[in-house]
């Protein structure tokens, strides 16, 4: 796990500026969907002008649909494990 984070880290601007669009890194960054939820958080917070608005837009939207659909899962699944963890 701490592999993966740090891995993660690396190909997210989470400790560091955008990498510009031409590199590898830039390129990573552009396809990355928490690059746009990171970047324009930064953004908002800091009063700049917004870069990645529109996959902000897009991203947010996606990522509470995937949280509420796993969340389902998870609530469901949680008696069945519970059930043969006690058998």
């Amino acid at each position: 796990l701490g592999l993966v984070l740090g891995l993660w880290f690396v190909l997210t601007p989470v400790m560091y500026q955008q990498a510009a669009d031409q590199s590898l890194i830039g390129m990573i960054n552009t396809l990355n969907p928490a690059t746009s939820l990171i970047v324009t958080t930064r953004e908002l917070l800091t009063s700049t002008p917004l870069t990645r608005g529109m996959g902000f837009l897009v991203v947010s939207p996606l990522t509470l649909v995937l949280f509420a659909f796993g969340w389902t899962i998870y609530r469901t699944s949680l008696s069945y494990v519970v059930e043969r963890a006690g058998a």
